[in-house]
């Protein structure tokens, strides 16, 4: 018997060498796959089109999400997973299979199919659990092996999770909202919410609908909170830029003012002395003024309205660019006024059906419109995060206190949501390095180590069927 666990063994350590094992995040909005000794390979939407006639899939990730709300009636483009778990097995069986074969398309014959390591949300069922795992290996996988979403963003942040010290984690993905206390790489306290990205998204809808009797699509709700959306009112930098650059306009123009005056004073004056002395003088004086007027304005090569903008598209272009790329353009639609303070005031165009007429029409929304229609689920969010905090042991509320909220996931990326929260909890918050890929990164640091870091994963021996 002793023998035949040591051969197994050593036959397994052969397979996971010369294996292709991955780790994906099956997001509800986008799913991630990352190979071992590769780093991410794959980041494509969680969206599948079906010919509902021959049951055949037509397209998976991005080419199956530009056909949302395009498609002919046979043709369905949809989500396999809602708020993060599974709802159309087979339809996620075919993704999961188009993933791995798409990682493994050199694949010989007698090379073993891949390990995978597998993000799922913290207070799943079993059943979900199980759903998963026998999907990931109905689509090819060897062994699965299941890991809590903040536990992997955790060390996709490279957060010391072993130590005994706290560790907030605040994972806002498409469906769900993961918040969780780790320390001694355990979960000491996890809640999970149904409230995220694509809530705010129907939240937009809901807006148009009440607000301005308009319809409109998903895709158009992501592209305005991509291109407007905010969690609370910010004075950026680029408020300060103008009012910089207004000031400067204004000494300018004074300092302008001023040396056109004594400009034309020396002309004046001297005119006077060259009608007695002769021409020539008055020639150069003229000169001198130009001179003066010219070395005081500012360059032509760059007035201040230019600077400005240049400067406050600059940093909107930055704090986009971990989007997807039709998100930019949304945000290149949107236009940039000031307010009464002086402040930018974002709008954007809505376009849609309408209600009542039954015609396209289009109007143009506020980035205070966009906010007040997401408040509530916003609220949501914070409200949970602090139920979790008031559930925190004190010892580990203090370690917290120190390092502070990290936070992870696409919705992260919304404007000013790490400011609302530090707010809210009076603990500093943190947006981590690039957080849409966080859980992967955390699911693929686990898979190069796995003998190591093998005491975080899920249990799934009880899922197995008996023998």
């Amino acid at each position: 018997m002793a023998l035949e666990v040591d051969i197994r063994g050593m036959f397994n350590k052969l397979l996971s060498r010369i294996s292709q094992d991955i780790a994906i995040d099956l997001g509800t909005a986008t799913s991630l796959v990352y190979v071992r000794g590769r780093g991410i390979v794959i980041q494509e939407p969680s969206v599948v089109a079906i010919n509902q006639k021959t049951g055949q899939v037509l397209a998976i990730g991005e080419e199956a999400k530009k056909m949302v709300g395009r498609t002919p009636a046979h043709i369905i483009a949809t989500r396999p997973l809602v708020s993060g778990v599974i709802s159309d097995f087979e339809v996620t069986e075919q993704m999961l299979r188009y993933f791995i074969d798409k990682v493994d398309r050199k694949r010989f014959i007698l090379n073993p199919r891949p390990r995978v390591i597998v993000g799922i949300p913290c207070g799943v069922t079993e059943v979900e659990k199980k759903a998963v795992r026998d999907a990931t290996e109905s689509a090819g996988a060897r062994k699965v092996f299941l890991i809590e979403e903040p536990m992997a963003a955790a060390i996709g942040a490279r957060l010391d999770i072993q130590e005994a010290g706290g560790n907030f984690i605040v994972d806002i993905g498409g469906g769900t909202t993961e918040v969780a206390v780790i320390s001694l790489g355990g979960i000491v306290m996890a809640k999970s919410l149904r409230i995220a990205g694509d809530k705010l998204n129907e939240d937009i809808i809901h807006f148009a609908q009440n607000e301005y009797k308009l319809l409109i699509g998903e895709r158009t709700a992501e592209e305005i909170k991509i291109g407007i959306g905010s969690a609370c009112a910010l004075k950026n930098s680029k408020s300060s830029t103008t009012r910089a650059s207004a000031r400067g306009g204004d000494e300018r123009n004074s300092s302008t003012t001023r040396a056109s005056a004594r400009g034309g004073d020396e002309r004046n004056s001297s005119t006077t002395r060259a009608s007695a002395r002769g021409g020539d003088e008055r020639n150069s004086s003229t000169t001198r003024a130009q001179s003066k007027r010219t070395s005081s304005s500012f360059p032509p090569s760059l007035p201040s309205e230019a600077r400005s903008a240049r400067g406050g598209f600059a940093e909107l272009r930055s704090s986009l660019a971990l989007r997807s790329a039709w998100a930019d353009e949304a945000s290149a639609s949107s236009t940039h006024t000031l307010n009464k303070n002086g402040n930018p005031k974002r709008e954007m165009p809505m376009r849609g059906r309408n209600l009542v007429t039954g015609l396209p029409e289009e109007i143009t929304v506020t980035e205070e419109e966009i906010r007040k229609a997401m408040e509530k689920s916003i609220k949501q969010i914070i409200e949970e995060i602090k139920s979790t905090i008031e559930e925190t042991p004190p010892e580990l509320l203090a370690d917290i206190m120190s390092r502070g909220i990290q936070m992870a996931g696409g919705g992260s990326l919304l404007r000013g949501i790490d400011f609302l929260v530090a707010k809210e909890t009076k603990i500093p918050t943190k947006i981590i390095e690039d957080p849409m890929t966080a859980v992967v990164r955390g699911a693929g640091m686990v898979l190069e180590n796995l003998d190591e870091l093998s005491d975080i994963l899920v249990e799934t021996e009880y899922l197995e069927p008996p023998k």
